[in-house]
């Protein structure tokens, strides 16, 4: 399949699961258990082998798969599926931040369909990229001369 066709294909599912997911983080009802998931993620204990070995993991796989048959390629995608799901996650993990900086009393309807478009719209944006491979050197035309450049621009700006 071409890209067009796999876009059409594998980019409306990958959105709806996100919207879903950042719909279930940013609910009242999801503050308990996600809280538990939380804590399993600072401080491991047997309970978060429960949970990746169950529902998160084949999840995080899931979501893996569908990004490697979106861009057609047999590529490791778990870096971009920890970015993809972090999107989401601030939003619980970092809800008081969250309600203080948006000036938001609480995550209601309106809150909740702003943050799923903006998800949405970042990850349209990534996925338009090619994906990198995690330790592979990125290659770009002209880069390394950029590079110094902007290297010799910090300097100036230091001094």
């Amino acid at each position: 399949a071409d890209a067009g066709e796999r876009r059409d294909r594998y980019l409306p599912p990958l959105l709806r699961f996100v919207d879903g997911l950042a719909a279930m983080l940013t609910t009242r009802e999801s503050t308990a258990w996600a809280q538990l998931i939380l804590r399993e993620q600072q401080a491991p204990t047997a309970a978060f082998d429960t949970l990746y070995d169950g529902f998160m993991g084949r999840t995080l796989d899931l979501l893996a798969r569908l990004l490697q048959r979106l861009h057609g390629v047999d590529a490791d995608m778990r870096l971009l599926v920890v970015t993809c799901v972090g999107q989401a996650l601030v939003f619980r993990a970092a809800r008081a931040a969250v309600l203080r900086l948006m000036d938001w009393k609480e995550i209601g309807d309106a809150e909740r369909a702003a943050i799923q478009r903006q998800i949405r719209e970042n990850l349209i944006a990534q996925l338009e990229r090619p994906p990198q491979v995690p330790g592979a050197p990125v290659v770009r035309r002209g880069s390394e001369s950029r590079r110094r450049t902007a290297l010799a621009r910090a300097r100036r700006i230091r001094r």
